[in-house]
């Protein structure tokens, strides 16, 4: 299998080989700037583009006894509020 890769900065991010993923669906995501640029630097450590680092933190992140990510927290009210206009 060839694995395509793209030169950013000093870290070569490999991509997915061409029709690699079953069954795949876009999502978009809103992120803070912090955030947005943690994940920069995950993808730039890992050499991963951001949709394999996001699958891979998705299927191992270790959750607790009730299915959510362990350290959640027990308040799950952590949407950002919307301001009615």
């Amino acid at each position: 299998m060839h694995m395509a890769s793209v030169s950013i900065m000093t870290t070569t991010i490999t991509r997915r080989p061409r029709n690699s993923l079953v069954d795949p669906k876009p999502v978009l995501m809103t992120l803070e700037g912090p955030t947005r640029q943690h994940l920069s630097e995950l993808v730039e450590a890992t050499g991963a583009n951001k949709s394999a680092l996001a699958q891979w933190l998705i299927e191992n992140f270790p959750l607790d006894e009730n299915g959510r990510p362990v350290g959640w927290p027990a308040d799950t009210r952590l949407e950002l509020p919307i301001n009615a206009a």
